[in-house]
């Protein structure tokens, strides 16, 4: 086993290597998520913007149900189906419009904050 044959050679602290490895299984993860079209555009908004450690600390507690995390992720990631994604990416005949304003796209972030009729 490699960690045991770390240890006896007192390379590292067998300790020391799980936590290495750790770190760069998440870190692999991270670059993978952020290579990818969806996902990179929400965390290259955020960059720089937020404390990375507090933004996603209710995701690592446990403490939501899974379909929870799952739809507030979509959201972050302008995942929802809305009129927008109807209209530009399935190329429906629905207008991508919003039906209270009438003046913007109808996305994630126009519904939580920028339309002037809500």
């Amino acid at each position: 086993h490699l960690l045991i044959e770390v240890k006896n050679k007192n390379l590292l602290k067998a300790q020391q290597t799980k936590q290495e490895y750790r770190k760069n299984v998440i870190k692999s993860r991270m670059e993978s998520w952020q290579n990818k079209a969806l996902h990179g555009q929400f965390l290259e908004k955020i960059k720089d913007k937020v404390d990375s450690k507090k933004t996603w600390l209710w995701l690592t507690t446990g403490t939501l149900k899974k379909e929870t995390e799952s739809l507030i992720l979509a959201a972050q990631e302008q995942a929802i189906r809305t009129n927008t994604i109807k209209a530009k990416i399935e190329k429906s005949s629905d207008d991508a419009k919003c039906r209270l304003c009438k003046e913007a796209d109808k996305t994630v972030d126009h519904i939580l904050s920028c339309c002037k009729e809500l």
